[in-house]
C-alpha cells in the first residue's frame, strides 16, 4: 500500500470495504429489509443515537410468513431496544394452549386461600384437577391479568418517555424514566 496514504484514509477504504461486502452479501442472498414499527434509533448513549440492529428476511421466509411487523421496543433500564418481529399470518396448524402452572401465583396473598376454596378433591383426581384448572384460569385472568395490564401501561409510559427523549432529549425524563 503507498506511503501517502494517511491512517484516516486506510480506515476509511476499510470500513468501505466492510460496507460493500454486507451490501454483496445481502444482495447475494435476497434479503430485504423489514422495516420497523416505533422509535427510529434502537442504540442510545451520552445523546448519541444510532440504529445499528435490522431486521431482514429472505424469499422463503417471505413465503411461510408474508404479513410481519418489527416493532422497536422501549429500552429498559439499558440504551439497547428490544425488538419484537410479529407475524399477522395464518399459521398452517394451531396449536392447542396446555395448561401451565405459573410459579409467581404462590407470591400473591391471595393464592393460598384461592387453593384452600377451590381444590375439592371427591374420589376422582382428573376431575378435580380439571375443576381447579378451570378456576385457576378465571382467578389468573381476574387477580394477575390486572398486573399483566399494569406492566403493558407502565411499558407505554416509558415508551412514551423516550419517543420524547429520541425527539427532543431531557435530563429530567432521563431521570423520570429510571424511577420508572
Amino acid at each position: 500500500m503507498p506511503s501517502y496514504l494517511a491512517p484516516k484514509r486506510l480506515a476509511e477504504l476499510a470500513e468501505e470495504l466492510a460496507v460493500n461486502s454486507f451490501k454483496n452479501f445481502f444482495t447475494q442472498h435476497n434479503l430485504m429489509d423489514l422495516g420497523f414499527k416505533g422509535p427510529q434509533f434502537t442504540w442510545m448513549r451520552g445523546g448519541v443515537f444510532e440504529q445499528p440492529d435490522k431486521m431482514v428476511a429472505n424469499d422463503c421466509w417471505n413465503m411461510i410468513a408474508p404479513v410481519v411487523t418489527v416493532y422497536h421496543l422501549p429500552r429498559i433500564k439499558s440504551d439497547h431496544r428490544h425488538m419484537l418481529l410479529r407475524s399477522s399470518g395464518n399459521p398452517t396448524h394451531v396449536l392447542s394452549r396446555r395448561f401451565r402452572f405459573f410459579a409467581g401465583w404462590t407470591k400473591q396473598p391471595q393464592f393460598n386461600y384461592f387453593v384452600q376454596d377451590n381444590w375439592n378433591f371427591k374420589g376422582n383426581i382428573q376431575q378435580a384437577i380439571n375443576n381447579f384448572t378451570e378456576s385457576l384460569k378465571i382467578w389468573n385472568k381476574n387477580v394477575v391479568g390486572h398486573i399483566i395490564q399494569d406492566k403493558k401501561n407502565l411499558k407505554n409510559k416509558i415508551s412514551a418517555i423516550q419517543a420524547t427523549m429520541d425527539k427532543y432529549g431531557s435530563d429530567h425524563l432521563q431521570a423520570v424514566q429510571m424511577d420508572l
